[in-house]
């Protein structure tokens, strides 16, 4: 999705309506497979209309994303993977609008919560939602990659944080655009999509635990810590 380079870093209203267009996207491409299913012979009747998406956000794109699900738009189910590219989840890079800082805060705590055993509103939940945060490391003059550490808000269950100089066959840093369509980042990438895909289930992808041994087989070399992300722990900052 293009934005025309809209200033998402310095205006927390566009992050909002941003995210409350993409989930409005997303209902409409999901109400598109029952139809055309239908009328396209070359499609398996005995599988399920696909339920959710899988969402790759660049920089802000990231936060946009987390966002989305913490709306009233959002339908349950309709994401349940996420991988970001130099997203800066921690902090925002330039914190001049008190809604960016507010909006920072609340989805943290809502994405702590939503990993939460006790939580029993579906809504809420983030049980089946799996988050994977790409940092370019040193060349990234643009958002500094410490910022890009999921580790105090998803479980290692769900997500980890990796540099590109780890991810086994990229083993280089990459700057702030380059990580879009440096090749050998998006080789690993989409390898790693389509080795998660099942049509069928509803949800076109994986159980979680099966996601999560595809996405550390693709990214991590098997030296990192057992928690695969750092020694901030979950719920902590």
């Amino acid at each position: 999705m293009d934005f025309n380079e809209e200033f998402s870093a310095l205006h927390g209203q566009s992050i909002l309506e941003q995210a409350e267009y993409l989930n409005d996207a997303i209902d409409y491409i999901l109400k598109l497979y029952p139809q055309t299913r239908k009328n396209d012979g070359r499609f398996n009747p005995s599988l399920p209309d696909p339920q959710s998406v899988i969402i790759i956000g660049h920089s802000m794109g990231g936060v946009v994303a987390r966002v989305m699900l913490t709306i009233d738009k959002y339908q349950p189910g309709s994401i349940n993977t996420i991988i970001t590219l130099s997203t800066p989840h921690i902090s925002p890079p330039v914190p001049f609008d008190w809604m960016i800082s507010k909006i920072y805060k609340d989805i943290h705590q809502f994405w702590i919560d939503g990993y939460s055993t006790a939580v029993n509103d579906r809504r809420r939940s983030l049980r089946d939602v799996s988050l994977i945060s790409i940092a370019g490391g040193n060349l990234d003059s643009i958002v500094c990659s410490d910022s890009a550490n999921i580790g105090a808000i998803v479980p290692a269950t769900h997500g980890f944080t990796v540099f590109t100089t780890a991810i086994p066959n990229v083993w280089t840093g990459s700057d702030h655009p380059a990580i879009l369509w440096c090749n050998q980042i998006v080789d690993v990438l989409a390898k790693s999509l389509i080795d998660i895909v099942d049509t069928r289930r509803g949800g076109q992808t994986k159980p979680l635990d099966a996601r999560m041994q595809v996405f550390r087989r693709a990214y991590l070399s098997g030296l990192e810590q057992d928690r695969r992300t750092s020694d901030i722990p979950f719920g902590k900052f």
